[in-house]
């Protein structure tokens, strides 16, 4: 699962203060072969005002555990419930309508009983919920699981036990359920609330691959057995393409935009580190390790512990006499760059510079750098989401009115408001794709105006968000450059290991061993990797190293300043070094309703004055 990540404590005295509070999302496990198959939808009548269906705010593990059939909450709380049947398909599509690079990405498809078209499309938010897009409606829900009962696992609480390979201690997952589900409905510009409840009534097929988990199914099972490694081949993926723009021409948008130099920098060259002294140079890569004397009364396990706010428990400990142990992959990053070993990479950089940022203190330009620290709050995919939305909006409004100087404060969100949200576990940590949910349909506040009111004029909301390829598993280096420079940062999960906490500068890089699956091995899918951290991509670039050319991202940490290079660092590119180019995210800024539109408004009045 993906657990929020890593706050950095500048003082002692903090680190003894928060040493024994652990954060997660929630224990659920499941991967996109679990769900590839016929699911029955209940939903509620959708309505004005949000709908918490009965989460919390946020959503906490033990208030969801409460709920033991929500199908007969929904039917007590809201009555009659509307139903309908679709496939969740492993089948692709290209849409041709969007812009440039999105239409060039693969969607999976949504298909109606009744129709072999797609009617939407799908994917795993990670490996905890499923989202739906069919028409102008959006579903989310999280998978079923369960608290095992037995003398080990006695007390529920919000801090979940894992280790390093993503396996959860005392709870199981059912990916043929819903515990707990939202939808919204899209109405002009506004939305409607409902809630709903899904259930996979058969697959298609059972023998895709690798599944994990349990499930209860009609017809053919849908049992994914925890301890067999199938070596059957998967489903023969088929490639749709809806050109919708057929009659009109092209999409696609020049990558060499006449706005790029007025926002983004194409490096010349490669640079330095901003001008940072030199400690002990790395075993592995090119990067300089630095032992940093705040956090001296720590080892790197524990810092690593306490930042990502998890408790690790030895593998031998618990799950190495398990079946599906032998499931999760240790394999060398340096000899497979994705789980499945059958995926195509493209590596067409032609019309791509070499060196790209929006801005970071490697090149000198941290005029307008904002750098943030949790504290002692599990947060950083609200640190993350926040921070790529607030500059995108920056970018955008630069393109808008490039004679105007847009500071990047003007743009700050509130981080205490999103932490509320009944999507995600707040400070017991949540997803980049969900904080993207609630700010595309409840909005945000500006970090000045943290109120907390829906719908109100002073909200910023997104128009769109989703995973950079299209879907979970379909993201890779190439895409992730195209919308960096066409669009601005994205937002990334990443493992983050031990080693990771003596970053001082230097092109990080590290061989280290993690879980991975490959549940469906073709072409298409990366397969499901461990990650625990979020951060955000600014850019890229390279640099010789020993007469050796090293591909790198340059990232945003959430550890603070004192950490890394002013709180940035360098990983390398083009490997998916800790998962780093598996699981991106994207966000488009919204200025046709709330704060942004009072705020063009009001210039584009005052520059007639």
């Amino acid at each position: 699962m993906i657990i929020e990540v890593c706050k950095v404590y500048t003082y002692y005295i903090t680190l003894i203060i928060v040493l024994n509070k652990c954060k997660a999302d929630l224990p659920i496990h499941t991967l996109t072969k679990d769900a590839i198959g016929v699911w029955k939808i209940y939903e509620t009548e959708a309505s004005s005002g949000f709908h918490n269906c009965g989460s919390s705010f946020p959503n906490k593990n033990a208030e969801n555990l409460k709920i033991d059939n929500f199908k007969s909450y929904l039917d007590e709380i809201y009555g009659d419930l509307k139903e309908f049947t679709v496939e969740l398909s492993d089948e692709n599509y290209v849409q041709r309508n969007l812009l440039y690079p999105r239409n060039n990405w693969k969607y999976l498809s949504v298909k109606s009983i009744k129709s072999s078209q797609p009617i939407g499309n799908w994917t795993l938010v990670y490996d905890e919920g499923l989202m739906i897009n069919i028409d102008n409606k959006n579903y989310f829900g999280y998978f079923k699981y369960s608290n095992i009962k037995n003398n080990e696992c006695k007390q529920i609480t919000q801090s979940i036990s894992e280790d390093e390979f993503g396996n959860i201690k005392c709870y199981e997952t059912d990916p043929s359920k819903i515990q707990i589900g939202w939808y919204s409905k899209k109405v002009k510009e506004n939305y409607e609330f409902g809630c709903f409840y899904a259930q996979k009534i058969y697959s298609l097929k059972d023998n895709y691959g690798q599944g994990s988990g349990t499930s209860n199914g009609d017809k053919s099972s849908i049992s994914s057995t925890s301890g067999t490694t199938s070596t059957s081949d998967s489903l023969n993926n088929k490639n749709y393409i809806i050109d919708l723009t057929y009659k009109t021409g092209s999409t696609k948008s020049n990558t060499t935009s006449k706005y790029r130099n007025n926002i983004g920098v194409e490096i010349a060259r490669g640079t330095g580190d901003g001008g940072k002294e030199e400690d002990e140079i790395s075993r592995v890569g090119s990067w300089n390790r630095k032992n940093y004397t705040e956090y001296s009364d720590l080892t790197p396990f524990r810092f690593l512990q306490l930042h990502k706010g998890v408790h690790y428990y030895p593998i031998n400990s618990y799950l190495k006499d398990k079946a599906y142990f032998n499931l999760i992959g240790t394999e060398n990053r340096s000899q497979d760059i994705y789980p499945c070993n059958d995926k195509i990479v493209e590596r067409n950089y032609s019309k791509l510079p070499k060196n790209w940022t929006w801005g970071d203190p490697f090149n000198g330009m941290d005029e307008d750098i904002h750098i943030s620290s949790q504290g002692d709050c599990g947060s950083c995919y609200v640190h993350s989401s926040l921070y790529v939305i607030s500059k995108r909006f920056q970018i955008l409004f630069n393109k808008l009115y490039p004679n105007k100087k847009w500071p990047l404060k003007q743009f700050e969100l509130s981080i205490d408001e999103l932490l509320k949200s009944a999507y995600c576990q707040g400070c017991f940590g949540g997803f980049l794709m969900l904080a993207g949910k609630h700010v595309k349909e409840l909005g945000v506040n500006s970090s000045k105006e943290q109120n907390g009111r829906y719908n109100s004029d002073k909200k910023w909301y997104i128009k769109e968000y989703g995973y950079v390829g299209g879907f979970y598993e379909s993201t890779n280096e190439i895409n992730m450059m195209n919308e960096i420079i066409t669009n601005g940062p994205v937002a990334v999960a990443i493992y983050a290991p031990n080693e990771l906490f003596y970053y001082h500068s230097g092109v990080f890089d590290v061989n280290y061993k993690h879980g991975m699956v490959c549940d469906l091995p073709n072409d298409n899918f990366n397969g499901w990797e461990y990650t625990n951290h979020a951060i955000v991509i600014v850019g890229w670039g390279e640099e010789d190293v020993d007469n050796t050319k090293v591909k790198f991202w340059i990232c945003k940490n959430t550890w603070g300043i004192n950490w890394g290079v002013e709180g940035y660092f360098k990983m390398k590119r083009g490997v998916n070094l800790l998962g780093i180019e598996s699981q991106a995210v994207y966000f488009d800024p919204c200025i046709s309703k709330g704060e942004p539109l009072s705020l063009i408004q009001s210039y584009n009045k005052s520059s007639y004055l």
